[in-house]
Formats: C-alpha cells, sequence, structure tokens
C-alpha cells in the first residue's frame, strides 16, 4: 500500500534515524576529547624576534678581521643583517639525553660552507660533501687535536663526531671564506632567523614541553644574549631581543 501524502516513507524515516545517529556520536566524541584530561594535546610553541639598533650591514665571514659589507654609495638596498652566522638555541639542564644519534650533512663550495653555523648534541656525526670544483682542507680553530678534514678532490666526503661539549671552528687556511661555526650542547631546540624588516628578524623554536629553559641567541658560535624563560602549558609570550651594533662587535673580540 502507497503511503498517504502526510505520512512520510519509510526509506525518508531512516535517513533521519541515521543522521541523527550519525550527529549524536560526533558531539559524543567530541565531548569525550574535551573532558579527558589524558587526551594528547599540542605543545606550546615557543617563537620571538630580535631588534636590531644601530647595526651595520651584513657581516663578512671571511678573514679574522670584522669587516662590514657595505652597498656601493648609490646604491638603493635595504641594509642586510647577519642572520646566516646567528641562530637561537633553546636548553634546559635536565633534558633527558635522546638515545638517537643525531646527523648533520655539510656541503662545502663555492668557497663557502653550508650550514655556516650549527648547534647539535654532543655526539652529533657530522658529513662534509666536497660540492665544489676544488679542494679544500679545513683545520679546527684552536684546538690543535682535531684532526683535518681532507676534501681534497671535488666529491670527497669526511666524516666527524664531536663528543664534547664546546665551540668548534672549521676553516681552510688557503681559503679563509670556507669556514663553519659549530656548538655542541645539550640543546632542546635550535632556530634560524628569518628577516622581516631592514632591522627586525624573528625566529620559532617549535613546540617544546612546558618547563623553565635557558634561551641563548649566538653569533659566530658566541653566545651574545641569553635569558631565563618558562613555558607553561599554555605557552609563552612571544620573546623579544635588543642587540646593538656594540653589541654584535664585542662578541667578535
Amino acid at each position: 500500500m502507497l503511503p498517504t501524502p502526510d505520512e512520510p516513507s519509510a526509506p525518508r524515516w531512516t535517513l533521519v534515524l541515521l543522521v541523527s545517529l550519525f550527529a549524536a556520536s560526533l558531539l559524543g566524541s567530541t565531548a569525550s576529547a574535551q573532558d579527558d584530561p589524558t587526551a594528547p594535546t599540542e605543545s606550546p610553541r615557543v617563537t620571538g624576534s630580535i631588534l636590531f639598533k644601530d647595526a651595520p650591514a651584513l657581516l663578512d665571514p671571511s678573514g679574522s678581521s670584522v669587516n662590514w659589507r657595505v652597498p656601493a654609495p648609490g646604491l638603493a638596498r635595504e641594509p642586510q643583517l647577519p642572520l646566516e652566522q646567528m641562530f637561537v638555541v633553546l636548553s634546559r639542564s635536565d633534558a633527558e639525553a635522546s638515545d638517537e644519534a643525531e646527523r648533520v650533512e655539510l656541503t662545502v663550495g663555492g668557497y663557502a660552507v653550508s650550514p655556516l653555523t650549527l648547534a647539535a648534541r654532543p655526539g652529533v656525526a657530522l658529513t662534509f660533501t666536497n660540492a665544489g670544483p676544488t679542494g679544500y682542507t679545513l683545520k679546527s680553530v684552536g684546538r690543535a687535536a682535531i684532526k683535518d678534514i681532507e676534501l681534497t678532490e671535488p666529491g670527497k666526503a669526511a666524516e666527524m663526531t664531536l663528543e664534547k661539549p664546546g665551540r668548534y671552528v672549521f676553516q681552510d687556511l688557503q681559503h679563509p671564506s670556507v669556514l663553519v661555526y659549530i656548538v655542541v650542547m645539550d640543546k632542546v631546540a635550535t632556530s634560524s632567523l628569518t628577516q622581516t624588516s631592514p632591522t627586525k628578524a624573528t625566529f620559532d623554536l617549535g613546540s617544546v614541553a612546558p618547563g623553565s629553559y635557558q634561551l641563548t641567541t649566538y653569533l659566530r658560535g658566541k653566545p651574545i644574549d641569553e635569558r631565563e624563560i618558562k613555558v607553561s602549558s599554555t605557552g609563552a609570550a612571544p620573546i623579544e631581543f635588543l642587540l646593538t651594533g656594540e653589541d654584535l662587535l664585542e662578541a667578535l673580540d
């Protein structure tokens, strides 16, 4: 028998019932996630910025003296900051050691090393690869006991492990611009800098667990500013550093 116009058909009632059950299930799962204290939550992020005041143009990484690359007279150009020589590190004294060995790949070519600066945990395994057309020999500056990194021909690679915390500098004495600054420490996170204006750069250290940390800014592997911060379960307020040209020059003495 066909249903009357005022009487819904069985398929329609079935569809209404299925939609109702789906909505109830969705609301129930959402409420459970909100009420369950053990449900996983995203760790708060640590972000911030560095403001530069009276800072000269880009630092020249070549040689031992402090030079500044300044645009030629009459050349319209925004000042550049020494960002490739700087990074920010988050650390804590009670951080748990990682069982996984850290590995870092470095490329040597074009009379430079990439990355130019880096922070790594003790026991880091470094691999240097010669991607240029000529040979290089990187020597440890100030640490005579460390063997040379021999990249005497294109395509050659060399490995090295750094176990002890500290600052390491490797440089090719024949090609002074071929150098790298490495800080070995019990780090939690590290971030490079992104220039957002002629006088400002930002950093993002990612998500970290709540706790007390030390935040340090490095230039050429030397600390130039540090402070204690606390990260709560709701995160930390954006952190701001102010660095002057004098601060940068003092760090390079």
